[in-house]
């Protein structure tokens, strides 16, 4: 397994850096979650080449984001999803 030298959120030093789980499904490239001490992202290391990424965004983020948000989630639009979304966005907010 390879281990991050840095978050790659805030720049931590690998010090602060922890191994979440070594498991990540349907993995073969040796890859793991870590979490940032610091600023307590969790992150997957090493992260996916732009190619495994498209391949990953075209095989499961439609039918990912269809279960999740239904017809009335307005996903495949920005302006129907903001809109969609406002109660969950204000009720965020106040944290």
């Amino acid at each position: 397994m390879s281990l991050p030298t840095r978050c790659p959120l805030c720049a931590a030093a690998s010090d602060r850096l922890s191994v979440v789980t070594p498991h990540v499904y349907g993995d073969r490239g040796g890859r793991a979650f870590f979490r940032c001490g610091a600023c307590d992202a969790i992150f997957l290391h090493p992260g996916l080449s732009p190619e495994e990424e498209r391949k990953f965004y075209a095989a499961e983020f439609e039918g990912f984001m269809s279960g999740r948000s239904g017809d009335a989630g307005g996903w495949t639009q920005p302006e129907r999803h903001i809109a969609a979304n406002q109660t969950t966005v204000v009720r965020r907010m106040r944290y």
